[in-house]
């Protein structure tokens, strides 16, 4: 069998956050990572990005708990900025590309977020490299995503079967925090790790690639996906 990189693409989202009303209903990683952020000592006015936005609802929710921080988010998809636009009312948002710097003209920010983006992409450090270029000299970065604790990287594709073979799709790459240790290390920056785990358990629905927990001897609430992936997930705090 010749060597062959298979090309994918991610096809489920504009879908699922169109679909889903989270704005007064905050998912767990939300609220996990809005702690992170509150918890960093900033000025009052502090700015910070979303990158990959979505709808809005992380930034929906983080305003309600710190009004004063200074909002803006960003992401390529037109119909989820409008809807962001048209539900989170005192934050900017932007169609705009993670792989297109600068991520917001004239802007530096004191925080960057970046919540299941990097996973979809198979060049890790290109895109770490246009967060870090997009933070304040004394900024940091938020990276949450799966992160393996082996040092070992994974880049995947999937596709889904059914009366005919779907295309190939990405999104659950997983890099090891000695990937991003290294990246950070070539920037000067160094990486502080907190681990991110369910509270609830989640039932296995219908598309066998959204995410659902089984019951383990380390972990009451594992998350795993439809490709049999056991996923374990971290905020990546750059500073």
């Amino acid at each position: 069998m010749s060597n062959m990189f298979i090309e994918g693409r991610r096809i489920a989202d504009e879908d699922i956050y169109l679909k889903e009303d989270r704005y007064d209903k905050p998912k767990e990683d939300h609220k996990f990572l809005a702690k992170i952020v509150l918890q960093i000592p900033l000025s009052k006015e502090a700015s910070l990005l979303d990158v990959g936005c979505a709808t809005g609802e992380f930034i929906y929710y983080l305003k309600s708990q710190n009004s004063d921080m200074k909002l803006y988010g960003i992401d390529i998809s037109e119909k989820m900025v409008l809807q962001a636009r048209r539900r989170v009312k005192g934050a900017q948002f932007r169609v705009q590309s993670i792989f297109n710097p600068p991520l917001w003209s004239g802007e530096k920010f004191d925080l960057i977020v970046c919540n299941g983006v990097l996973s979809i992409f198979d060049d890790v450090e290109e895109h770490l490299r246009n967060l870090i270029g997009t933070a304040a000299p004394d900024g940091r970065v938020l990276v949450f995503d799966p992160f393996n604790e082996d040092p070992i990287d994974l880049i995947m594709r999937y596709r889904r079967v059914s009366e005919a073979v779907g295309e190939w799709e990405t999104g659950w790459n997983c890099f090891s925090q000695r990937t991003i240790e290294n990246i950070a290390r070539s920037f000067k920056k160094n990486v502080r790790w907190h681990e991110f785990r369910l509270p609830f358990s989640i039932d296995k629905g219908e598309d066998p690639m959204r995410s659902w927990t089984i019951k383990t001897e380390k972990n009451s609430h594992q998350i795993v996906v439809g490709t049999k992936q056991m996923i374990s997930r971290y905020v990546a705090e750059i500073y």
